[in-house]
């Protein structure tokens, strides 16, 4: 297993975080580290208290509704009162 500096982590929680921002598969192929390893390292800030925050799609439009469709049921049906 290959080992990284603690300047190579913090170069990859810098490019993770605002304003940068990268995502994991934009970090992975600009350094050249597997992507898993990326995510465990996210992790484990995560877990050290650190925000690192995820980027994985773009912000919803307008009037999108997010979640899965048992989750918007729920939603609606609290909103109607039943």
């Amino acid at each position: 297993m290959r080992r990284y500096s603690e300047a190579a982590k913090a170069d990859v929680r810098r490019r993770m975080s605002l304003p940068m921002r990268q995502s994991v598969t934009q970090i992975s192929t600009m350094l050249g580290i597997h992507v898993v390893t990326l995510y465990n390292w996210r992790k484990t800030w995560g877990l050290q208290g650190e925000v690192v925050p995820a980027l994985e799609k773009e912000p919803e439009a307008p009037g999108e509704v997010e979640g899965t469709p048992d989750e918007i049921t729920d939603r609606t049906m609290m909103i109607k009162g039943q």
